[in-house]
């Protein structure tokens, strides 16, 4: 068996990298081979080109590439997730994932953004400084797109954060 351990921290060596340490060191005291890979700052955001689905490769040369065979070697169970990213973190822009505005509120130094993609309520936080709000009124096509290292992932049936 073997673990691999994803250290989505920025800072490669910090408080993240050594729970995982410690964690890599109780697996391995049981036999258990372990790898931490470092993936806070090398891995491209998705721009939702699909690329993937025919290649099963990312465009980007990138830790994505290089990680995808380990997982798939991985003693790792295939399950459902839900993927949740903080609207903080969401950003608006000429690349990514296809949407449409639903509902467009001003709220003071931010615009709040409520969105449909894909059948999926998605909200972006845009800051207001030196921007058009009606740039994002009702029925505006956009796209949107976020930082891999910044997801969450949750247990659908139990609501736990899973990383």
């Amino acid at each position: 068996m073997k673990a691999l351990l994803i250290n989505g921290s920025p800072h490669e060596h910090g408080c993240t990298y050594t729970a995982l340490r410690e964690l890599a060191d109780t697996l391995e005291a049981e036999g258990i081979e372990t790898e931490i890979i470092q993936a806070g700052k090398t891995a491209h955001a998705c721009n939702a080109c699909a690329s993937c689905k025919k290649t099963h490769r990312c465009v980007y040369d990138d830790l994505v590439n290089e990680t995808a065979p380990k997982l798939a070697a991985a003693d790792a169970e295939s399950r459902t997730v839900t993927v949740g990213v903080r609207p903080v973190h969401v950003t608006v822009g000429d690349e990514g994932i296809d949407a449409q505005i639903d509902v467009s509120e001003l709220m003071g130094s931010e615009l709040h953004l409520h969105m449909t993609a894909g059948g999926k309520d998605v909200v972006a936080v845009v800051q207001t400084a030196n921007l058009d709000p009606n740039a994002y009124a009702r029925h505006t096509a956009v796209k949107f797109s976020f930082e891999p290292r910044l997801i969450h992932l949750f247990d659908p049936e139990t609501e736990k954060n899973l990383i």
